[in-house]
This record gives structure tokens, sequence and C-alpha cells, in this order.
């Protein structure tokens, strides 16, 4: 399947009519389809000659069966706490990762030396050492990352129609070892900095799914048939 950028952002545009970008400061459970996909952009990373925002992270819910998870459990992981801004990285990839680059931006590793690691998700100590960072990464997502969501109902699992779009749209928009780049990065992003060269290279706050090379020749017209069940 040819891989359009054109045809998939037009299809984005499509979804915002009917879910307006917005922050995660706006965050509410009756606002938000109660399963879904998300799709963040960012200020100032823009598409190739256009203005219009490029998508930096592609994201789903409940991908383990029997998962309870709703996409506002999901988005609400990603923002962190409402009062006193921090939050827990090690529940939120997309907080891990740009947690990371700022760690490697400002080169302060020697004051966050258990960051990511899964063991010290409970350690008092540990907690309170990365509350500034916490408390960073989430205005940063608050201020600088607005996002839409695609609502797509179904079941819980690993092969469910989110992760299909979550998959799909993820590999269009990857740029992970591709000669031609499409919609690159600015060269002020943040995910420069990251130690993964998945979200480096990919230009996106994704690992998974990032070195996938080709999409579903169903792809856009499933794509579609949702954005019009939401109507």
């Amino acid at each position: 399947m040819i891989m359009n950028h054109d045809i998939f952002y037009d299809l984005l545009n499509k979804l915002e009519n009917l879910f307006p970008k917005r922050t995660l400061s706006q965050l509410t459970s009756k606002e938000l389809p109660e399963q879904g996909v998300y799709f963040f952009f960012e200020t100032n990373e823009k598409r190739q000659e256009s203005n219009e925002l490029r998508v930096v992270r592609v994201g789903t819910h409940a991908a383990q069966s029997g998962s309870k998870a709703t996409l506002y459990d999901r988005l609400s992981k990603h923002r962190g706490t409402v009062k006193g801004g921090g939050g827990k990285h090690r529940s939120s990839v997309q907080r891990e990762l740009i947690g990371d680059s700022f760690i490697n931006k400002l080169q302060i590793a020697k004051n966050y030396p258990n960051w990511a690691i899964r063991s010290h998700k409970s350690i008092k100590e540990t907690l309170v050492g990365e509350i500034d960072l916490e408390i960073k990464i989430s205005n940063y997502i608050v201020e600088n990352m607005p996002f839409i969501s695609l609502a797509v109902p179904g079941k819980s699992g690993k092969d469910n129609l989110r992760s299909y779009i979550e998959k799909n749209s993820i590999a269009l928009l990857s740029n992970y070892e591709k000669t031609q780049k499409v919609n690159p990065p600015s060269r002020d992003w943040l995910g420069y900095h990251s130690s993964s060269e998945l979200v480096k290279q990919s230009g996106l706050w994704n690992r998974q799914y990032v070195n996938l090379t080709t999409i579903d020749g169903d792809f856009y017209a499933i794509f579609e048939e949702l954005i019009s069940k939401m109507q």
C-alpha cells in the first residue's frame, strides 16, 4: 500500500472537525470516546512546506486481553497528576521518553540514576528525587502537545481494531531508516536528545512499530469509516 501522508492528514482534518485539538489540561472523560486511538501533535513541529502541525505520537489503550482501561485512563497517565503537576513516567512511555530526552539535553543523568527502571516504581526515595523532572514533563506535555482522538470501540486485546489503527498510523508516519524523510522533525525537536535511535530516527515519541515499512491496504478506508461512525 502506498504511504501517502496527504491522505492521512486529510483524514485527520476530518477527524478534527469532530474532535478539535485540545490539550491535556482540558481532559475530561465526558468529552472523550470511552475507547479510541489518540494522536499527539507538538508546538513548532510542522509538516514540510506547511503550517500544519505534524503528528509526533500515536497511542491507544487496553492492548491486553481483559483490560478495563479507557482512553481517559491512558491519557491521564500521560498528563500526570492534576494537583502538583507531577506524574509517573513508569506508567507512561510518553513521559519516560520525554524525560529521557530532557535528561540528555540538560546533561543531568547523575540526578536520575534510576530513570525508567521499573523496580523503583514504589521506592519513595527514588520517586521524591524525580518529582522536579516529572513536573517538567507534565508542563511540556500540557503546554506543547495538543491531541485529537478517534473513537475505536471493541474488546481489549493486542490484535483489536485500536491496535490496528495505532500500528498502521505509526508505520506510515515513521521515518525510521528511511532514506527520504517525510515531515521530519524540526532541528530543535526535543526528541533528537533521546537515548533511543527508534525515537530519533522515526521522529516520533514512539518505539513500537516505527520499524515497519508497509501499511495494510484497507487502512485508509477503515480509518475513514471510523470517522463517519463518529458523526
